[in-house]
């Protein structure tokens, strides 16, 4: 059971977000779509549009999260369990699989006091880590207990991102909209995202877990 958890619990735990770069001509608003669209769509477009940021900074940002996603579930397996660079390649795909596929809409931005503003962002929980944590469990379930035992973490995360992509490769059900409430600062040209403001959205995108789904900003 511990082990199963490991791959849930390692999920996008990104800290608080920076949002580099944004010059205020464009909203708030859209500085802060143009973010999220590059972070989880890989837009660059979308960012470059709204900042000073050119397209190869616009890709870094975005390569950025992903590979902290790796190392989150890196340190999940903790220092004994080092995972190879095909299990790192095959978790990553995965994890991009899985951004391609969040679905979000900012819907208002508001400010609240001088430098901190209420973001507003409608969106579907898409049934993703569940179903392929199924599969998982599955295919296992179909291996002899000699070849479930030989498997070691690298195996495992490289049949469960495999499970991943299978699952973001067929037709995801996805949750009701909610609405999901946000902090943001604004210092200068960046805008700071809080913490638990990010976990909020994260959860409401995907099937990793529930929290609630508004913040207090004040």
């Amino acid at each position: 059971m511990k082990k199963r958890k490991l791959f849930t619990a390692a999920v996008f735990l990104s800290a608080g977000l920076l949002l580099t770069g944004c010059i205020y001509k464009p909203t708030t608003k859209e500085c802060v779509a143009g973010y999220l669209e590059n972070i989880y769509h890989n837009d660059t477009k979308a960012l470059t549009k709204v900042s000073d940021m050119d397209k190869d900074e616009c890709q870094k940002l975005h390569d950025k999260y992903i590979k902290e996603e790796v190392t989150a579930l890196q340190s999940a397996l903790g220092d004994d369990n080092k995972m190879s660079d095909k299990a790192k390649k095959a978790y990553k795909s995965a994890v991009e699989a899985a951004y391609s596929k969040a679905d979000f809409t900012v819907t208002d931005v508001s400010q609240t006091t001088e430098d901190i503003y209420s973001v507003t962002v409608t969106c579907k929980k898409a049934n993703i880590f569940k179903p392929a944590m199924n599969k998982f469990d599955k295919v296992l379930s179909k291996m002899t207990a000699v070849e479930a035992g030989g498997m070691d973490y690298n195996d495992r995360v490289i049949l469960m991102s495999k499970q991943i992509k299978q699952i973001c490769e067929s037709d995801i059900k996805y949750d009701k909209e909610e609405t999901i409430k946000m902090a943001v600062q604004k210092d200068g040209k960046e805008y700071n995202f809080a913490k638990k403001g990010m976990a909020n959205l994260e959860n409401g995108l995907f099937d990793i877990g529930s929290e609630s789904t508004e913040e207090n900003i004040n």
